[in-house]
């Protein structure tokens, strides 16, 4: 029978202990119903959207107020489904969290083991993925583009009228949620 040494032992006792400390993993039901969720409230965000850039100016409200009116209700709307999806990107961010952590300790398991197969397979490389966010801005007269100017630098335009646009404090508040 082989010895292990201490740190050996130390190591796998972290990674399992770190394992432990995990949240509750989710079901795959409650992972495919999230994923479910997702997919709905795109969905109909798209559509409501889509209504609201159909609709006609009423008679007597000038074409610019109106327009500001649209844009109001489109922003509602994408803040209505930002929140609708929060919980739901959080079980799926979650479910990739263990994913990682299971391929890991799946390696740290064929190296303590001597398992070669598993070590010619293993990437050594460095294995955490950054959990990276989806962009809940769905209407394109929304998000900001970047193009070149005539020296060739980048700039960045615009596409939210002037009268929508907020002070630096007032977005930190509002939006520090949604990136």
């Amino acid at each position: 029978m082989a010895v292990i040494p201490e740190q050996v032992v130390e190591t796998v006792e972290e990674i399992m202990r770190t394992y432990k400390s995990l949240p509750p993993r989710p079901t795959i039901e409650e992972v495919e119903a999230a994923k479910s969720v997702i997919k709905t409230v795109d969905t109909e965000e798209q559509l409501k959207l889509d209504e609201i850039s159909n609709q006609e100016v009423p008679r007597d409200v000038p074409r610019d107020l109106f327009s500001v009116l649209r844009e109001v209700r489109k922003t509602l709307v994408v803040f209505h489904s930002y929140e609708q999806r929060r919980e739901a990107r959080h079980i799926v961010e979650l479910d990739r969290t263990f994913q990682i952590f299971d391929d890991l300790i799946q390696r740290a398991s064929g190296l303590v083991s001597g398992d070669t197969q598993n070590q010619k397979r293993g990437n050594f490389s460095d294995p955490v993925e950054k959990i990276e966010r989806e962009a809940v801005i769905s209407d394109e007269s929304l998000v900001k583009t970047k193009k070149n100017n005539r020296e060739g630098e980048k700039v960045v335009e615009r596409n939210v009228p002037m009268a929508l646009e907020r002070s630096s404090s007032a977005k930190a508040s509002f939006y520090s949620g949604l990136l």
